[in-house]
């Protein structure tokens, strides 16, 4: 009996039922670092803190802080997951995106990205990172993971091929600014990063919809070359606009007294730009573009 079990087990694994990600997939935290790590054994070690997080008093999360060490892997800003609840075919279970509350309690700009692995030496990592500048308090961020947000970081397969055969998921901070290091690494040599997370969470369209079903603001135009215009909801009370340059800059900030608000950017540099609309109850962020 033991070796027909084997034998089934080994048959199931050959035909390619190795899905195990599913939408809802989610780690809060409230019992230990559930599976997320470093993983390189000279590394500082991402830790539970039992209180403060989103919720406040009694809300764990996890905190994770690179070592000030002047190279090597142990030196890197990233926290991982190689679990089974986390691998598998994330295309076939529906994954559109990554989505977690998280605050930067250090001294330096996080520019995060979510990144995944099929296996040595394949790796692709969000193309355009989430930009949380130092002092940030909790923020929920959506990082979306289909084919067209990614970039293969490493190795000769595609992004689609990779989604559909993850072995390992990162979160790391990431600038891109070192033509050295790919971006599914994280930075920091000689640099400490802080980085708190909660509430990591797997979803597909519908959770996503869910989300932005929540009271949001519209930007316009996208690109904006003389004035960009906010839009907040009605039910958006108390909200104050900051703009954030791509390296983490704040370059405008203003408390909004009325729904529609527009700002002149005329004389901004081109690029990519945050703007960030905080409230007494959430944090949200949209990227405008300046042409």
């Amino acid at each position: 009996m033991k070796i027909k079990l084997l034998l089934v087990t080994l048959l199931i694994s050959s035909l390619g039922f190795s899905q195990n990600i599913s939408a809802g997939q989610t780690s809060d935290f409230s019992s230990g670092t559930q599976g997320w790590k470093h993983q390189i054994s000279n590394a500082f070690e991402p830790v539970q803190v039992t209180s403060g997080g989103p919720a406040g008093a009694g809300d764990a999360f996890l905190r994770t802080t690179n070592s000030s060490a002047t190279g090597g892997s142990g030196s890197k800003h990233a926290v991982i997951n190689d679990d089974a609840d986390w691998t598998g075919n994330y295309t076939a279970a529906g994954i559109i995106a990554i989505t977690f509350d998280v605050q930067n309690p250090g001294t330096e700009t996080l520019h995060l990205r979510v990144a995944v692995n099929k296996s040595f030496p394949d790796w692709a990592a969000s193309t355009t990172p989430m930009v949380i500048p130092p002092g940030t308090g909790w923020t929920n961020v959506v990082m979306p993971i289909t084919a067209a947000d990614l970039t293969v970081s490493q190795g000769g397969n595609t992004v689609a091929n990779i989604l559909a055969d993850v072995d390992q998921i990162r979160i790391v901070s990431n600038d891109g600014t070192d033509p050295t290091q790919a971006i599914h690494k994280g930075q920091g040599a000689g640099v400490v990063y802080q980085s708190d997370y909660d509430n990591i969470t797997a979803v597909d369209v519908l959770s996503v919809s869910d989300v932005q079903s929540e009271p949001t603001f519209e930007i316009s135009p996208n690109p904006a070359k003389n004035n960009l215009n906010i839009k907040l909801a009605n039910t958006m009370t108390n909200a104050n606009v900051s703009i954030y340059d791509v390296l983490g800059k704040k370059v405008y900030s203003k408390s909004l007294s009325r729904v529609n608000t527009s700002i002149d950017v005329s004389k901004w540099n081109a690029g990519v730009y945050l703007v960030r609309i905080s409230t007494d109850s959430q944090t949200l962020t949209k990227r405008f573009v300046k042409q």
